[in-house]
């Protein structure tokens, strides 16, 4: 007769961990990126740096589409919607990320919107005009 040895059943963790901290590096990578999901081609400038992950990000693309956050609205209903957005999120910085052939008219009067609703803390989204040159 052939002895058993007997077999001890053990899940082991370290694939699980292994995996588990290659998926989150996975993320922190990404993250980032996923902020600047709507295609715009901003306007350069001179700017100082800004992280426009925290707070409302206002998207203007070429077409006149109007974004809040990465939500499409249409232009007429832009200061409902955004009247509902600010009284979740008053008091955050708004970030005005327009495409560089938007009419100057169409961003200040989305601006203005933003200032009368109460949003004191505005900025316009540029490309780094140093950044830019050597594309």
């Amino acid at each position: 007769m052939i002895p058993r040895i007997p077999i001890k059943a053990e899940i082991s963790f370290v694939n699980l961990i292994d995996v588990t901290l290659v998926l989150l590096i996975i993320f922190m990578i990404t993250a980032p990126a996923m902020n600047q999901l709507i295609d715009v081609d901003l306007p350069k400038g001179k700017a100082s740096k800004a992280n426009i992950t925290e707070g409302i990000v206002v998207t203007v693309k070429q077409d006149g589409s109007i974004f809040i956050d990465r939500t499409k609205v249409k232009a007429e209903e832009f200061t409902g919607q955004f009247q509902d957005v600010w009284k979740k999120r008053s008091g955050e910085p708004v970030f005005i990320n327009a495409d560089d052939k938007v009419p100057y008219g169409t961003v200040v009067d989305i601006l203005s919107n933003v200032k009368e609703i109460g949003g004191d803390n505005v900025g316009l989204v540029v490309r780094d005009s140093a950044k830019a040159s050597k594309k």
